[in-house]
């Protein structure tokens, strides 16, 4: 914060993954413009560009189903970050429209790295039976799950699918190549980089805005129908 101040900067635009709020708070405080983008505070009132992250989600879960899947679990982060609630009732109406119970046994709340997405595959795959589908909340977590799936010897999509949420460049690279939840980065970053000009151009105060985009499902090699359904 005080390398900010002393760059003078007219305004933030804070587009981090990041669950630590304190700069978004001391941002806030100093009165200095600021736009948020994919992420959301609820205790304070600021510009920000989002994604519908509750439809997407409940499209991922539904390509899931639509597949033939009936027993899927959830890797989310941890439900401290507004977008990861969001994403959880996207999965359960999902789920409760397909007159499945969720089952607590198959949420797994885990911070936003390579490794807790790994732990998380091999936590996944020691449950008797072991879900056929995983919808992760981010990509990074969702390869973590892949790995952990094929650490304990499943194997991705054949014996359990996977889709992650961001469409990052790692859901294109990764094996087999990721069905993922795209968010319209790009156009994003524009509607926010103009919020904030009109923020700082501004003589009286604008009235603050929140804007929602839609999110699209991008079916890859990831997931399949399953071989055979665990549903207890």
């Amino acid at each position: 914060m005080s390398l900010l101040l002393q760059k003078q900067v007219d305004g933030l635009i804070f587009a981090t993954a990041e669950t630590d709020h304190q700069v978004i708070r001391e941002v806030h405080a100093k009165n200095l413009p600021l736009v948020l983008i994919a992420r959301e505070m609820r205790d304070l009132v600021l510009d920000a560009v989002l994604v519908d992250n509750r439809t997407g989600a409940y499209l991922a879960t539904r390509h899931l189903l639509d597949l033939g899947h009936r027993y899927i679990a959830m890797v989310s982060e941890p439900l401290t970050i507004t977008s990861s609630i969001e994403r959880l009732e996207g999965y359960q109406q999902a789920l409760e429209e397909a007159g499945l119970a969720i089952q607590e046994k198959l949420l797994f709340q885990a911070p936003s790295t390579l490794a807790w997405g790994i732990e998380a595959g091999h936590r996944l795959m020691e449950l008797s039976p072991p879900p056929t589908a995983v919808f992760a909340g981010n990509d990074v977590l969702a390869i973590g799950v892949i790995k952990g799936i094929r650490e304990k010897g499943g194997k991705v999509p054949e014996d359990v699918s996977v889709v992650g949420f961001d469409n990052t460049i790692l859901a294109e690279v990764s094996d087999p190549p990721l069905t993922t939840v795209a968010q319209p980065i790009y156009e994003m970053g524009i509607l926010a980089t103009r919020k904030l000009i009109n923020r700082l151009q501004s003589k009286t105060g604008s009235r603050v805005e929140r804007t929602v985009l839609q999110a699209e499902l991008v079916v890859r090699k990831s997931t399949q129908p399953p071989k055979c359904n665990n549903y207890p």
